[in-house]
């Protein structure tokens, strides 16, 4: 059994082709359960966020194929999607998972979202039975690398997640929070950690907008905010000095117009709005406007850059730490793709057996003598069952590899 993981992320791809690629985590089964379905891989788990789009498939058909399914799916031309693309095979593909679920491979080094992302992706495969012995054993060993590396090195410390950069770049804005109004666009995770953190450095009016407003009362519950559905933001765009907007609807949720109208409302006061989205949820011309101040997570990358240093020493110490696990799940990968084989091989000469077994039957009962039968078998046997490797040792022979010829002759006790 082999892996293979596809993928694009911040490093490879734009934030317009990352959009593209992106695959909403109501599609995501649909999308492992079409790469099963169409016969591309044995098992398949699809993991989609803002900074990255990967396929993580056991037993492949070919990198080829699933390419072509990628550009199929998203509807993005194959060229665009090959060059920005990258392949990892069987460890590299292990190690890459690994790094990815400890946060190194993030666009912040050790933001713990990630893993939370990788878990949701795996039990919709695990659901869906997508993902079965190989990709099962793949991410829950991925699981426990990350928890182990969290708990032994200080990756989790001084929190640099996207979030707490995004945060952190307010204070360039503004000096005081005291009579500042934010707005955050959605109420799941991203939304929720917004409010909290803002929440937490001394914002006090926070407006929550969500489409389900049950659930933006209960995070405004949380942060002593005030709720209100997303049909109602046109209404109260203006009222925000700070807007955050996190829910990746795939259109833009605040427009050009909307914030053009509020700034006359505003009397053009200053307004920061910082889109933490994928696909985006701001329109990007926002940004030639005189007092709008707007941010992608693009954008984000040379804040991120500045506090990377930060855990450089603990990312280290992680990446050793992952080497040693790799290795102890290669060499399962390993033993087990030996399993694999002897049975493939034991499964071969029960199939040869049974076939010539019963040829040896029908010609008994036509009269055969038994003894000529029994003798023909034998002969048919043992002529199937040295054939290959006949031929192995003939091709080992040309190429010279005297030392795997001596292999082949302790296996059959050859002097």
């Amino acid at each position: 059994m082999s892996l293979l993981t596809v993928g694009v992320n911040h490093k490879t791809a734009s934030i317009d082709l990352r959009e593209q690629l992106n695959v909403p985590e109501s599609q995501l089964p649909m999308a492992m359960q079409s790469i099963c379905q169409a016969q591309l891989a044995d098992e398949a788990v699809v993991f989609s966020t803002c900074n990255r789009t990967e396929l993580y498939v056991a037993n492949a058909k070919s990198e080829q194929a699933l390419y072509e399914w990628m550009s199929d799916f998203h509807q993005v031309s194959y060229d665009a999607l090959k060059s920005h693309t990258y392949t990892y095979h069987n460890a590299a593909a292990s190690k890459h998972l690994f790094r990815v679920a400890t946060g190194l491979d993030s666009m912040v080094i050790g933001e713990p979202q990630v893993l939370g992302q990788i878990k949701s992706a795996f039990q919709l495969s695990v659901t869906h039975n997508t993902a079965r012995k190989l990709l099962t054993r793949l991410f829950q060993e991925a699981f426990y690398v990350a928890k182990n590396v969290r708990n032994n090195t200080k990756l989790g410390e001084n929190s640099v997640s996207m979030v707490y950069v995004a945060a952190k770049l307010t204070e360039e804005f503004f000096s005081s929070y005291k009579d500042v109004t934010v707005l955050v666009i959605g109420a799941g995770q991203t939304g929720t950690l917004v409010a909290k953190t803002l929440m937490k450095k001394g914002v006090r009016n926070i407006l929550i907008a969500n489409r389900d407003v049950h659930k933006a009362q209960a995070l405004a519950n949380e942060v002593n905010g005030y709720a209100m559905p997303l049909a109602q933001l046109t209404a109260h765009l203006h009222e925000a000095d700070m807007v955050f907007s996190t829910t990746g609807r795939g259109d833009y949720t605040v427009d050009l117009a909307t914030i053009l109208a509020g700034q006359k409302q505003r009397k053009y006061r200053m307004q920061l709005l910082i889109d933490l989205a994928v696909p985006r949820d701001i329109d990007p011309r926002i940004k030639q406007l005189e007092n709008a101040y707007l941010f992608s997570v693009d954008d984000l990358q040379g804040i991120v850059q500045k506090n990377q240093s930060l855990r450089q020493q603990a990312a280290q110490e992680a990446e050793a730490m992952i080497e040693v696990y790799n290795d102890n799940f290669n060499n399962w990968l390993g033993l087990h793709q030996h399993r694999q084989l002897i049975k493939s091989i034991h499964d071969y000469a029960h199939q040869e057996k049974t076939q010539l077994t019963q040829q040896a039957l029908k010609r008994i009962e036509n009269g055969d003598p038994a003894a000529d039968v029994l003798e023909a078998l034998a002969n048919q046997l043992t002529n199937k069952l040295t054939h290959h490797p006949s031929v192995l040792v003939r091709r080992v022979g040309e190429k010279g590899h005297a030392s795997l010829l001596e292999e082949i002759k302790s296996v059959y006790n050859l002097d």
